[in-house]
């Protein structure tokens, strides 16, 4: 779990060229296509609007496990469950979002995301 395939698969959308028109759809759809909602509806999560290399900036100077706050602001897509109960019919509400993030970095890269301020 602590590389950055694993980061990017949960938390890194580079394909998306601009904002979703319907965020709700984007996070059911995002959810599922990562598959995140086996064996239980995941209850939340962040998805970054930006390129690999982008976010992996955000920890290029970091070689220990550390957490850290970006400097830079990135825009992401923020989905919470509206109360779903069993997979795959979870569905979510999704907030467009911009903010500075913060991700714990290993071996510069990050490999957890922590949240967003």
């Amino acid at each position: 779990k602590d590389t950055i395939q694993y980061f990017q698969r949960k938390h890194i959308d580079s394909i998306t060229p601009d904002l979703p028109i319907n965020p709700d759809l984007y996070c059911d759809n995002m959810m599922r296509y990562r598959q995140m909602i086996y064996p239980l509806c995941k209850s939340h999560n962040t998805f970054l609007l930006a390129p690999v290399q982008t976010v992996q900036q955000v920890c290029q100077t970091i070689s220990r496990q550390t957490k850290i706050l970006s400097r830079v602001t990135f825009t992401f897509v923020f989905c919470v469950d509206t109360g779903s109960i069993h997979p795959p019919n979870c569905n979510y509400h999704g907030y467009i979002m911009s903010g500075r993030i913060r991700v714990t970095c290993k071996n510069y890269v990050p490999i957890h995301f922590n949240g967003f301020i």
